[in-house]
């Protein structure tokens, strides 16, 4: 598709200084979404370990997990920050396989919940209501990001 045509169907205020699609609002806090690993890892080591409160939501295996299945979703972040013309070949990789990392992380929440509740549906009823809302937002965004030709086309754009 020309780039003419693109900003036809999107509109001029979808796109930034260097003529390169946004990504869609919703993108954005479904990245942060997905950094949520991190952001944990990065709040106990800045604490000094696990808060009392929280040994039992936060244990050392679903700690290290959650910060590996962020790390996809990380790169994808800082990709984003880092969109402009002088970014290195690192951040232009990062952005153009987007989807694929973004799906990776969701993906691996995903996994990390199947290996702690295995496939006994009792097992799921019995978990708790956040913990399944969070799987399935986890899906949600994966079929978010395969299903919306904006995200497709604004992980094509990059500026040159």
């Amino acid at each position: 598709m020309s780039k003419r045509l693109e900003i036809e169907k999107y509109g001029l205020h979808n796109y930034d200084d260097y003529l390169c699609l946004r990504p869609p609002w919703l993108l954005i806090p479904s990245l942060i979404f997905l950094c949520r690993g991190l952001v944990v890892y990065v709040l106990v080591g800045v604490s000094g370990g696990v808060p009392e409160g929280f040994n039992d939501i936060v244990d050392t295996e679903t700690f290290w997990s959650g910060s590996l299945a962020a790390a996809p979703a990380t790169l994808v972040l800082y990709a984003r920050i880092a969109r402009v013309p002088t970014a290195p070949a690192f951040a232009r990789w990062a952005w153009r396989h987007g989807r694929a990392l973004t799906s990776l992380s969701a993906l691996s929440y995903v996994a990390i919940a199947v290996a702690q509740w295995g496939s006994d549906p009792r097992r799921w009823l019995g978990s708790p209501l956040a913990a399944k809302a969070m799987v399935l937002a986890e899906l949600t965004i994966i079929a978010y990001l395969f299903l919306s030709a904006r995200v497709r086309q604004a992980f094509l754009d990059f500026p040159e």
